[in-house]
């Protein structure tokens, strides 16, 4: 229980989901052999199993929301590494490769290969491309800051006319029936208050104004957030 697993890795992020199955199992408290002996076999009387209980249709449902969501957090961490890496361009190979890396179930690699494919072309063909992807020698990207004992990420930040611009990728498609109006609002009341958390740690370290907005590939938009 005391070992830790790599940041961002398949496991750290399914941990929660297993982790009380984990501690319900017994530690064994038979003192360490000594002795270069082998020990005495002996018979177990029991063989103790952590309980399972039956699961319930709803406690299903919510199992399989909760996998879908962090199947959602997965693929948008490759983005990101795509991103990071400026690789807009990867091969069919790399992608499938990549994919099943994440958990990616066989009969659905095709089905993200398309989506990941789309979020790429999406992102070289937006006209705000080059500005946004620039070689410049303020750009960070994953770059991390710890305020109140806490580690914020930001996905990519760069000083662009003397303005310090936060940037955040998110890979979320309009739903169904939304138009891009309500697509764009809805990004904007769910991530402002991420970004204006962002924005007053950042003004803690740079005397630059500060602009922040979300990058969403899916729709080829940089939305803006402000007060």
């Amino acid at each position: 229980q005391n070992h830790q697993v790599a940041k961002k890795s398949l496991l750290a992020l399914l941990m929660p989901f297993y982790q009380n199955v984990f501690d319900q199992i017994p530690v064994s408290q038979v003192p360490a052999e000594t002795s270069n002996q082998a020990p005495p076999l002996q018979r177990l009387k029991q063989i103790i199993t952590p309980s399972v209980k039956e699961q319930e249709s709803g406690e299903t449902l919510e199992y399989q929301q909760n996998f879908e969501r962090l199947f959602k957090s997965l693929l948008g961490t490759l983005i990101h590494q795509y991103y990071e890496q400026g690789l807009f361009d990867p091969s069919a190979d790399n992608i499938k490769a990549r994919l099943l890396e994440i958990g990616t179930p066989i009969n659905e690699i095709d089905q993200w290969q398309v989506f990941v494919l789309k979020l790429l072309n999406n992102t070289k063909g937006d006209p705000q491309f080059e500005w946004l992807f620039k070689d410049r020698s303020s750009t960070l990207v994953e770059a991390e800051f710890v305020t109140d004992n806490r580690i914020i990420a930001i996905d990519r930040l760069f000083i662009d006319n003397d303005i310090l611009w936060i940037i955040d990728f998110k890979t979320a498609e309009p739903l169904a029936d939304e138009s891009l109006d309500q697509f764009i609002h809805r990004q904007q009341s769910q991530h402002a208050k991420q970004l204006f958390f962002y924005q007053e740690t950042l003004s803690k370290v740079y005397n630059n104004p500060i602009k922040c907005a979300l990058y969403c590939p899916a729709v080829s938009q940089l939305i803006q957030i402000t007060h």
